[in-house]
């Protein structure tokens, strides 16, 4: 019976182990290229806090390996200001994305509606990914 459990223990192991097939991945550096503005603010409480933050302003474009674009369009700025929050009000820029303003393609050149790997990316903060899985996107 020991046997029966240690057999089937190894055989779990051994298939569970095994590495998947990675044809169909597309592993891509990319790039992000625009303008941002680094700014700051400051938060009044007990002690009066300074946060730095940036914003992506103007069109940008999004560059994978040999200078291929996939994704190029304007982000929209809009001014924020809280004064319910702490001891003063403060006022920050905030960057959004109108997602019909935005055009997409795949890794041939081609026009394509864009998916939800494609938002993620241009909403991210990165502008520089190693290597990313663009197989069910482009």
């Amino acid at each position: 019976m020991l046997k029966a459990i240690f057999f089937t223990l190894l055989l779990v192991l051994f298939f569970s182990c095994q590495s998947s097939d990675t044809k169909g991945l597309k592993f891509v550096a990319l790039e992000a290229s625009g303008k941002s503005i680094n700014t700051s603010y400051d938060f009044c409480s007990v002690v009066a806090i300074k946060h730095e933050y940036s914003y992506r302003i103007n069109t940008w474009e999004f560059i994978v390996n040999d200078s291929i674009k996939i994704a190029e369009g304007p982000y929209i700025n809009t001014l924020v200001t809280i004064d319910d929050h702490g001891g003063c009000p403060y006022s920050f820029f905030t960057d959004s994305i109108a997602i019909e303003k935005w055009s997409f393609w795949d890794l041939k050149g081609n026009r394509i509606p864009p998916n939800q790997r494609l938002k993620n990316i241009i909403t991210s903060k990165d502008t520089l990914w190693a290597m990313i899985d663009l197989s069910d996107s482009l």
